[in-house]
């Protein structure tokens, strides 16, 4: 390059003969008059974007270029244009090169108007600058997105605002983009087809304008074609599949820290609660330490890496001072490339806080700050009180989600109109007068619509200073901090519809959640059959058929993972069974769980909760077949009808599982694989004709041959439904018989709701749900599958009181994980090790933002189908993404890590059967079922291999609960949480609960010392338990009193105590020690002895004499049905035996002994089979199955158990032999032998 030299004319003909010619085009002496201006590209017009350099030849005639200075000009076809005129040299006087701009930042691929004028004249001429790739696959170096407003217009919008977001790409690489989004404020997503856009370099931007949520987030990702292969860009960068989490949000969020202040050396960690800091691949952040000027005065990386949050450590050479912290995290591709950069700041103060600083204070979880307490009513007042430095001139409440309105309103506060003795006796403070106090209220007027409101505080100090307070860096409510952003993260005040009330079952309920193929097998005649029997196969190359199922012969067999890979060793391939998923059966069914009801009362359980039971080709049946029809492997609609009415006999309640958002590929309404009689969503897909099938619009289709349907979760066995199709919300729950009011008029309490966030759901069809079934039954329940917070699930709050009543709570599993086992990362959620303090700030927070309606009505489960076995987390297993398939699914824990996981899981179920809301146990966790995840967590019930440690703690605890009222829906204060040591208290006064209802006035606490040393600690208790109140730990039959506020009791390692306030009665309950059963109950102060009774008929009778004081446990023997016990306590002077003592007793279910297996002779005659069953205790009767030339079992005979029993099979003629199993049967359970093959020989005779 370089500006045009003066020369001669003859100097300029010589240099152009010594030139060479380009393409046809002769240079010759050209005159301004001589000819119509003119030019041609005759080289360099082949430039492919992105290349390092690119010189063009140009032809000029018509134009004095060498008199006269040529302006050379590049016009896109954007409108934009460069001046090219000093990149230009003149070659001769007919021609110029011109060195083209570019390199990464150069120009991009498309069509530029590149013009030369010169003497007056000028001439123009089309330059093409081809892509930089047409590569058939997606170029991954290529992507790239951020927050910056190159890529997002307005990063932080107003309401409604239109954003334009944009991606970059190889230019020539994509045929397609989509921006996928999702509105919480409307839990509805939409998709947006991208337009490519201006070019530069070797890229091209692909834009697409969206408005902003009003009052909500939007989540966005990016879905990339290029004719053939598919890519993902999310907030974690780039993924293979459609990546539905960690998304990008809208707007773009504020990163907060942990504290406002550290001093060097420090950990801090950065949270933004709609960021990303994890990434994917090759990621981290980088951490710069901004001074005044913007200087970078120090730089560190980051750890710890989570979706939302990141550690770091302060230099330990930066001096003291206030600092702009640079969070810079970038997600790179395998090749080290970065797809995805975010940068945040934030203040942060380097050394000691200043006073001022620490007097600011707030705390939501106090009523003298915040009154009242947690969610409120539609229509409710709300005070907000904040204390301040003395030389504080203004506070201001800073208030948003006011009537749904995203958008902030500024509320002025004022001087608290208070004493300063009057706030020190409210707060505890020592002396008010060394602050500044302020009160505002949020009047009814605006908390008139149900949802989340939001709110911080900011005041103005003398000096000037802006300071704002607001919600902890981990936003967990209660205590806040000071900070010098007004982008910090806001306290969360949720509102519920005036009148909500959820079931008072619900309340009450100890839930269990089954796998009916996994807890118990009631009846072989229903058993999976592979014979005729066929599960999805899906071969290497993702193609779908059908194949036979698999069954397991051992019930106590585990699970087939096939995680695990294929082997020539025959015990490891027996583990992975044929390699295919969820079709591996063991033949539970519903008489089986209607066979268990009394074990199930036994452990105090009320309530079931049944994974799917709807007819499916799986075993876990998520991927329903027929909505209305009961799996055959489950039985039949007899069967059904059968379990919910002894449940409800025994005082159970039911709720089964609805998963709507998706069916089954294999089902009567998409029939993928024509198996099921009907013209499905399929056929009428593969026809071309969508009228030929009533289900084609249940379904999204998305246009695209190689993937036509969207699948959950990307799950082609599993197409998702299009909830917004007037035929399929009539089929669900609009319609007289529509499946939602179908099961509850056939017995079903309730639904559990799978999935419940899912993205094609929202507030809309949950609520039009509730209003059908609660038209059928106002006390059926309808609870949420929700894994985040459920008033804040990315904006949407679940527990307005418009659709479920509860959720299933994992943030409270997330939280017990976080203080009984510490930081680990189970495979869904990455915990972080909190002591009591912090243990307690988690549960508050729940307790303060959800309606208390739905607290005490929440699924407090601490595993589930979804997770790994609590029992595994707790006995120190390593994390899963540490270990193979194979190592995980032959893991066992050492001794002492064992006995540690036991100890741990007796305090976790102390904690749920004290805490508001309901302990939920899913099955065989009481008896000390382990395992990873699924399939590992889906094993078996170990029926007679329980660990009876576990399985009699779960008894007492059940007892305990179902004694005390006070557990249910006594108030909740907590007392103490300090180090590893937390308590709670549960309180009713006044004859009433925490609702109003008449209850008996008691007191109870829940104390947990989570370590392994003994603590002795006083609990204070002024004002919630009164001084003299007598404590009996139920769990431990010790004596406690309150004195001076106060309650000292010792702990030793692992050791929970519940104290409760006596009742008149023990609280009895049923114990297994070496096999042996006996009733064991609690001391009664002051009883003279105790009497054992016997339910019979429908009087209590003694059961044998009078036990002394000191004895409080009594053997008794199982039978061949279920009885109920009850202890009665005799008062000093006893009254007889007669039961005039006026008191309630608590009964006790003590289930049918268990059976052994049938001994039986086989005796074969010409005209038959003889069978010769031995007498098995107690058995009720016997039934005899005979195999079917399917290869199943049909019952062909039942007998009454009366002492021996003979019975005679006929045979049909020619039949050369028969397969024979027989059952031992009582109410509760059944023993069945191994099939017994008979030859049908009159001397063969064979005994089993």
């Amino acid at each position: 390059m370089g500006q045009i030299k003066n020369t001669t004319i003859a100097a300029l003909i010589a240099l152009s003969a010594a030139l060479p010619t380009a393409g046809s085009v002769k240079p010759v002496l050209a005159d301004a008059n001589d000819s119509t201006p003119s030019i041609q590209i005759t080289s360099g017009n082949d430039a492919k974007a992105g290349v390092a350099s690119d010189t063009l030849t140009v032809a000029v005639s018509g134009m004095d270029i060498v008199g006269t200075t040529p302006d050379v000009t590049l016009a896109g076809a954007d409108g934009s244009t460069r001046n090219l005129t000093t990149d230009t040299t003149v070659a001769d006087n007919s021609t110029l090169h011109v060195e083209l701009p570019m390199g990464d930042s150069g120009l991009g691929a498309g069509t530029y108007t590149l013009t030369v004028s010169a003497g007056g004249a000028s001439a123009s001429a089309t330059l093409t600058i081809e892509p930089y790739t047409n590569a058939s696959t997606i170029q991954w170096d290529g992507i790239y997105t951020d927050d910056s407003a190159t890529y997002v217009s307005i990063p932080n919008p107003s309401p409604g605002q239109n954003v334009t977001i944009r991606l970059r790409a190889y230019s020539g690489n994509l045929t397609k983009v989509v921006l996928k989004a999702y509105d919480t404020a409307q839990s509805k997503s939409f998709d947006v087809e991208m337009a490519p856009t201006s070019t530069f370099g070797p890229y091209q931007l692909w834009s697409a304008t969206v408005p902003a949520s009003n009052g909500g987030t939007i989540y966005y990702r990016f879905d990339l074609y290029d004719g053939n292969d598919f890519a993902c860009l999310s907030g974690d960068g780039l993924h293979t599949s459609d990546d539905t989490n960690q998304n990008f949000p809208l707007p773009v969020g504020a990163v907060t820290l942990s504290t406002t202040d550290a001093n060097p050396g420090d950990t801090v960690t950065a949270s933004d609660p709609v960021g990303d800091f994890s990434g994917s691949g090759q990621s981290q952040t980088t951490v710069n330490f901004l001074d005044q000027s913007g200087n970078v005065v120090a730089t560190t990386t980051g750890s710890n890496a989570s979706w939302s949050s990141v550690d770091f450590t302060v230099p330990k050479d930066v001096p003291n001072g206030l600092y702009t912290v640079d969070l810079d995290t970038t997600a790179k591709d395998a090749d080290g490339v970065t797809n995805v950069s975010l940068d945040r700041q934030v203040p942060l103060l380097v050394g000691p806080e200043p006073a001022w600083m620490q007097s600011f204070y707030h705390d939501s979880y106090s009523s003298f700050y915040r009154s009242p307490f947690g969610a409120v009513a539609t229509g409710t007042p709300v005070t907000l009180r904040l204390r301040g430095p003395v030389d504080l001139k203004s506070a201001l409440l800073r208030l948003w989600g006011a009537n749904g309105n995203g958008s902030e309103l500024d509320l002025p506060m004022q001087p608290l109109a208070m004493s300063a003795t009057e706030i020190e006796q409210a707060t505890g403070t020592p002396d008010a007068t060394q602050y500044s106090w302020w009160t505002v209220t949020i009047p009814a007027s605006d908390v008139t619509t149900a949802g989340t409101m939001w709110y911080q505080f900011a005041g103005q100090l003398a000096s000037g200073q802006t300071v704002y307070y607001d919600d902890n860096g981990n936003q967990l409510e209660g205590p806040g901090q000071p900070s010098f952003s007004a982008g910090g993260p806001s306290y969360q005040l949720s509102v519920y519809n005036q009148g909500f009330t959820t079931p008072d079952w619900l309340k009450h309920a100890v839930i269990y959640e089954i796998m009916p193929d996994r807890f118990y097998n009631g009846d072989i005649a229903n058993d999976e059959n592979p014979k005729t029997q066929k599960g999805i196969y899906t071969d290497a190359v993702g193609q779908e058929t059908l194949g036979p199922i698999q069954f397991h012969q051992d019930w106590n067999s585990q699970p087939y993972d096939p995680n695990i890979p294929a082997s020539s060793d025959p015990a490891i391939q027996a583990l992975r069974g044929n390699g295919q998923w969820n079709i591996d059966f063991f033949g539970g069914d519903l008489k089986g769980i209607q066979d268990k009801l009394d074990y199930l009362k036994s452990l105090g359980v009320n309530t079931l909760y049944l994974m799917p039971v709807f007819e499916a080709e799986s075993n876990h049946k998520y991927d329903t077949a027929d909505y209305m029809k009961i799996d055959p492997g489950f039985g039949t609609a007899q069967d059904w009808l059968n379990l919910a009415k002894a449940a409800h006999a025994d005082g159970f309640h039911i709720l089964l599982d609805g998963v709507f958002e998706d069916t089954g590929s294999d089902s009567v309404y998409f029939n993928k694989f024509s198996n099921m009689g009907s013209l499905g969503a399929w056929q009428a897909y593969m026809q071309n004709q969508p009228n030929l099938s009533p289900y084609y619009s249940w379904y999204e289709w998305t246009n695209n041959p190689a993937n036509p349907y969207n699948g959950w979760w990307n799950n082609d066995t599993l197409p998702q439904t299009d909830t917004n199709n007037p035929s399929f919300q009539q089929f669900i729950y609009g319609g007289k018989d529509a499946v939602a009011k179908h099961w509850l008029a056939l017995g079903a309490d309730g639904w559990r709701l799978d999935s419940a966030d899912n993205s094609n759901y929202n507030v809309t069809w949950w609520s039009n749900f509730r209003n059908a079934v609660k038209s059928i039954d106002p006390n059926a329940a309808i609870v949420g599958e929700i894994w985040n917070n459920a008033t804040n699930d990315n904006g949407t709050d679940w527990l307005t009181g418009s659709t479920f009543d509860s959720v299933m709570n994992y943030s409270f599993r997330n939280a017990v994980i976080d203080f009984f086992r510490g930081t680990y990362n189970d495979g869904s959620v990455q915990h972080h090790a909190v002591d009591a303090a912090g243990f307690n700030q988690e549960l508050m927070r729940l307790y303060s933002e959800y309606p208390l309606q739905s607290f005490y009505a929440m699924m407090n489960l601490v595993d589930s189908q979804d997770t790994m076995r609590i029992l595994t987390v707790l006995e120190n297993a390593p994390e899963p993404g540490s270990m193979s398939a194979l190592q995980q699914a032959t893991y066992q824990p050492t001794a002492t890590d064992q006995q540690l996981g036991i100890k741990r899981l007796e305090l976790v179920s102390d904690l749920q059967f004290g805490f508001p809301g309901d302990p939920t146990i899913w099955y065989g966790d009481e008896a000390g079922v382990s395992g990873y995840s699924d399939p590992l967590s889906r094993d078996t019930y170990p029926w007679g291999h329980e660990n009876e440690t576990l399985l009699n703690h779960y008894r007492l605890l059940g007892a305990i609960r179902a004694a005390n009222p006070v557990l249910q829906t006594g108030t909740f204060t907590p007392v103490y949480a300090q180090g590893e040591v937390y308590a709670f208290a549960r309180t009713i006064q006044g004859g009433q609960d925490v609702f109003g209802k008449p209850a008996a006035d008691a007191s109870a606490i829940v104390a947990l010392n989570n370590q392994n040393q003994t603590q002795t600690v006083n609990l204070p208790v002024a004002g919630v338990i009164a001084n003299g109140t007598k404590l009996l730990d139920e769990l431990n039959d010790q004596w406690y009193t309150v004195e001076n506020g106060a309650v000292q009791l010792t702990l030793a390692p692992y050791e929970g105590a519940i104290l409760v306030t006596p009742t008149a009665n023990p609280v009895a309950y049923l114990q297994t020690i070496n096999g042996q059963t006996s009733i064991a109950w609690t001391p009664v102060a002051g009883a003279n002895g105790y009497l054992l009774l016997r339910h019979q008929g429908d009087v209590w009778v003694p059961v044998g004499r009078p036990l002394s004081a000191n004895t409080l446990s009594s053997p008794v023997t199982q039978g061949a049905t279920a009885v109920d016990y009850a202890i009665a306590a005799l008062p000093p002077v006893a009254p007889g035996v007669g039961l005039s003592l006026g008191q309630p007793l608590q009964a006790v279910t003590v289930p049918a002994a268990s059976l052994g297996q049938p001994q039986v002779q086989v005796d074969v005659q010409h005209s038959g089979v003889s069978l010769h069953i031995t007498p098995v205790p107690n058995a009720t009767q016997y039934v005899v199955y005979l195999q079917q030339p399917d290869g199943s079992y049909q019952a062909v005979a039942t007998v009454a158990a009366h002492g021996d029993v003979h019975l005679r099979l006929p045979v049909a003629p020619g039949t050369q032999s028969i397969s024979v199993r027989v059952a031992a049967q009582n109410e509760d359970g059944q023993a069945v032998t191994d099939p017994m093959v008979i030859t049908v020989n009159p001397s063969a005779k064979a005994q089993r």
